[in-house]
């Protein structure tokens, strides 16, 4: 019940992000990364339920991405250095990847 709350959260944070943004906009979903203790591994069922979400409510033209990217989980006690290696993490990811959408997202889920 606690990780569905927190995926609820997460897409309720999205929705107010996305509704800042003015008019449509593409976005490429990659697989949700769900982390358990110290292991990670993907998740792409909750990846297409994000892209469903998202296209369904009008806030973006999202797509799912067909590539994992690896993002190698890196466990800590602190919770804003694990975000920011995972946000640099992503972004390089993401430049060798070469979505065709104007932005890219990963959900990291507890």
């Amino acid at each position: 019940m606690e990780s569905l709350f927190y995926i609820s959260y997460s897409f309720y944070l999205l929705t107010l992000i996305f509704i800042q943004l003015k008019g449509p906009f593409e976005v490429t979903v990659y697989p949700i990364h769900v982390v358990i203790s110290e292991t990670a591994s993907t998740d792409t069922s909750l990846q297409r339920e994000l892209v469903q979400f998202l296209n369904d409510n009008g806030l973006a033209n999202a797509v799912a991405s067909v590539n994992d990217v690896n993002i190698p989980f890196i466990w800590g006690s602190n919770q804003v250095k694990m975000f920011r290696w995972s946000a640099k993490a992503f972004a390089s990811a993401v430049a060798v990847d070469k979505p065709a959408t104007e932005y890219a997202l990963i959900i990291e889920a507890p």
